[in-house]
């Protein structure tokens, strides 16, 4: 976000909601909007949305239907609003225990080592400032304490948010105030953790929602998500499962689209699909895919055409097996949404050009970290051996 002098306004700047919320970043994307302009800022949900999928805009204009009228009531010509919060978006801080393939120490710190090791670039100022820019005494607090009373919802992101003591102190605030019920806690998380504390607070909330974050089924996961460890994840699931007797909780399985687990994304749907039914239905039976953007080497296009369209075929045939059992009413909107996404993701790929140095960089990378590591790319995707010499 950025301020009337063009400057980044990181949290610490500010001292109210108001402040936070009216940026000139903020104020120049509702003032775009309500003119029914695309902001160049929100290109990647519009992308999605041309090419014939559910974009995340889509999914959160569905979702939060209810207040829409009041907040367009509520939004000046300029884009300024007076803040009545009732959905809050906490990344709290990039420390995560995992070191995953797509990530960068901006989002992991964990990381860091790594990317300077291999001599890969990386924003030194923000990864610091991502780690340490959480003061609960300060900004965070202040503004914690002012939306409490009207929320309703609060989704938390990281790093990993189960590792996060400021979340924790969030919570006991709610709690305190009394609004605790009242609001339903959502989260993005890797699973690999489920701290006490946690499931303590969590039975004082409405619900719990969790976004699992999975790249493949056992040793591809743990490959690309390096160092989980896939008994842990499952044991967890089974835990949440148990949950349910204590806290209201659900969970949905999202998936990141990228060039190392592309040809094994229909095993992790074939799985969902079968764990879910075992579950009892604890999540959704498809996942929901989230195409990567970066780094660059780790996309999609970096594929050559064969896998491409290996993984491609693989996964249109899971879908058109299991896509006719979405209109049961379990979940439709979410399952539906999902294979729409797949089929669309699949559509845009066909349509990218293929350059070779593209796929030599993916190699190159995976090279790279596989010697830190001690892993090797293609023992855990043989499809690869093939392609490594053409």
């Amino acid at each position: 976000m950025r301020n009337d002098a063009g400057e980044t306004v990181h949290l610490g700047q500010v001292s109210s909601a108001f402040e936070a919320m009216n940026q000139k970043t903020h104020k120049d994307l509702r003032a775009a909007m309500l003119r029914g302009e695309r902001p160049e800022f929100c290109k990647r949900c519009y992308r999605e949305e041309d090419h014939g999928g559910v974009s995340v805009r889509q999914i959160y204009v569905h979702h939060h239907g209810r207040v829409l009228g009041e907040a367009l009531s509520n939004t000046r010509a300029d884009g300024e609003i007076d803040p009545k919060v009732s959905y809050v978006d906490f990344s709290l801080s990039n420390n995560c225990n995992l070191k995953c393939r797509m990530c960068s120490p901006e989002a992991s710190y964990s990381l860091l080592g790594e990317f300077k090791q291999l001599g890969l670039s990386f924003a030194t100022e923000q990864v610091e400032m991502a780690r340490t820019g959480w003061d609960f005494e300060g900004s965070l607090g202040r503004i914690a304490r002012e939306i409490v009373p009207h929320l309703t919802e609060m989704l938390t992101t990281g790093g990993e948010p189960f590792m996060s003591s400021q979340h924790i102190k969030i919570l006991e605030l709610c709690v305190e105030s009394g609004r605790a019920k009242h609001i339903v806690l959502r989260y993005h998380s890797n699973l690999t953790l489920m701290p006490e504390r946690l499931i303590e607070l969590w039975q004082n909330f409405k619900h719990i929602e969790l976004h699992v974050s999975l790249e493949g089924v056992g040793r591809v996961n743990e490959y690309v998500r390096y160092p989980a460890k896939w008994e842990k994840i499952n044991e967890h699931l089974e835990r949440m499962s148990r949950l349910r007797d204590r806290v209201t909780i659900n969970a949905e399985v999202h998936t990141c689209l990228q060039a190392v687990s592309w040809t094994k994304t229909s095993e992790l749907m074939e799985w969902v699909h079968q764990k879910s039914n075992a579950l009892g239905g604890l999540f959704p039976r498809i996942p929901f895919p989230i195409w990567v953007d970066q780094p660059y080497p780790m996309t999609l296009e970096s594929l050559p055409p064969s896998l491409r369209e290996l993984g491609a075929e693989k996964i249109l045939r899971v879908l058109d097996r299991i896509e006719p059992e979405f209109g049961d009413g379990r979940n439709p909107h979410f399952e539906n949404s999902a294979a729409r996404s797949f089929r669309a993701a699949i559509d845009r790929l066909r349509e990218l050009p293929y350059k070779e140095q593209d796929f030599q960089a993916f190699l190159k990378r995976a090279a790279q970290f596989d010697e830190i590591r001690k892993q090797n790319l293609f023992d855990i995707v043989p499809e690869f051996v093939e392609m490594r010499s053409t």
